[in-house]
C-alpha cells in the first residue's frame, strides 16, 4: 500500500472540496498514477470511506466509481470486482399495498412519507475475503472466497 505526498495534501483537498463529477474524475486519475492503480492507492481508499461511506480492504482491485460502487458497501481485502459488476444494494419496500414504483415514489404522489431515493431501502452490502462476484443482488453479506 502506498501513499503520496501530493495526493494527500494537494488532491484529497481538491476531491472533498469539489463535488462536480468531472473534477473529482480527475482528481482520483492522479491519485491513482501517483499510488500505483487501484490495488495500491491509500488516499482514495480513505477518500471513498469518508466521503460515499465506501469501505474497501487492502490490495483489493475494485473500480473506485461511486456510482457503481453503492453506498454502504464493503469490500473485504485482496478482492477482485470486475469493473463490467452492477452493484444492486436497493431492495422494494415490502410495507406497501405493492412493490410497484406509484406505491413508495413522492413523484408518483401516491405515498407522501416515502421515497426510494433518500437510502431508505438500501442494504449494507460486505463482501468477505477474496470474493469474485459476478451480479450483486441485494444481500447483506457475500461470503469469503476460496
Amino acid at each position: 500500500m502506498k501513499e503520496s505526498y501530493v495526493a494527500k495534501f494537494v488532491l484529497a483537498p481538491v476531491y472533498r472540496r469539489f463535488e462536480r463529477a468531472s473534477i473529482r474524475r480527475a482528481a482520483a486519475r492522479m491519485i491513482l498514477s501517483l499510488e500505483g492503480r487501484e490495488m495500491y492507492s491509500v488516499t482514495l481508499r480513505r477518500l471513498f470511506s469518508e466521503i460515499h461511506r465506501i469501505q474497501i480492504g487492502d490490495y483489493s482491485l475494485v473500480r473506485f466509481d461511486h456510482l457503481r460502487l453503492k453506498a454502504g458497501t464493503s469490500v473485504g481485502k485482496y478482492s477482485t470486482i470486475h469493473s463490467s459488476v452492477e452493484f444492486n444494494n436497493a431492495d422494494h419496500p415490502r410495507n406497501t399495498l405493492s412493490t410497484h414504483g406509484v406505491f413508495y415514489h413522492r413523484a408518483y404522489g401516491f405515498s407522501a412519507d416515502s421515497n426510494f431515493r433518500d437510502n431508505a431501502f438500501r442494504l449494507e452490502t460486505m463482501f468477505g475475503l477474496d470474493p469474485m462476484p459476478g451480479y450483486c443482488i441485494p444481500r447483506p453479506e457475500l461470503g469469503t472466497g476460496r
